[in-house]
């Protein structure tokens, strides 16, 4: 394991991260989570996140994990490019950006978690959701500058899985701008922040699948 090169743990960091990050994700908010609570009642989401069972306390913990992983197979696959590497380091920072406000983001309601007293989770549970929204909105930037990089060295169908990735995002990105002055639409927010985590979890694992084969 020691031994294992690069270009190997890279692409498998590719293929498991962002598809488990993704795979948690929807398993928290749509399956074991209240989907109906909306993200702006900030009391509501205190109290859920207070009663998660300890299944979902653990589950909790893997999103950075992932994310983490992600992030490490990013920066390997930076040495595969030709050309863009000012762009890719540029979104390779933004992506660790909202890599740690994630892991901060999760840390806020821990608490809530351990049994805090909830006359404070209204504000805890806003606050993760604003450092959250924050990082989610350099996270997605930094995503779109790797996307097209990538696609401006690749041929065939991984670039056309780079450009169909940046445009996920793009329109993710101008939805999470608007919430920032509309907060009523968080709900959509979400709903296309996942689609844009599936499709972009999905041309991870071409790309992992293709950085093995030069492992």
């Amino acid at each position: 394991m020691l031994t294992i090169s690069a270009n190997k743990l890279a692409g498998i960091c590719l293929m498991i991260g962002p598809l488990g990050a993704t795979i948690t994700f929807i398993l928290l908010t749509m399956i074991l989570g209240d989907s109906n609570i909306e993200p702006t009642d900030f009391s509501k989401v205190a109290v859920d996140i207070a009663g998660r069972t300890s299944l979902e306390t653990l589950l909790g913990l893997l999103p950075p994990i992932f994310l983490v992983l992600t992030l490490y197979g990013i920066s390997v696959l930076r040495s595969d490019m030709n050309s863009g590497d000012a762009v890719w380091g540029l979104g390779q920072m933004m992506f660790a950006v909202g890599v740690f406000s994630t892991v901060i983001a999760s840390g806020l309601t821990k608490p809530l978690e351990f049994g805090l007293d909830l006359s404070n989770g209204e504000t805890m549970a806003a606050l993760n959701g604003a450092v959250g929204s924050y990082g989610s909105l350099i996270f997605t930037v930094g995503i779109i500058l790797i996307a097209l990089v990538y696609a401006s060295n690749r041929e065939g169908g991984l670039r056309i899985g780079a450009y169909i990735t940046a445009l996920a995002f793009l329109v993710s990105f101008v939805v999470q701008l608007i919430s920032w002055v509309d907060t009523s639409i968080w709900s959509l927010t979400g709903s296309v922040a996942g689609i844009s985590y599936i499709v972009v979890s999905i041309w991870n694992v071409f790309i992992g699948r293709d950085l093995l084969k030069k492992a």
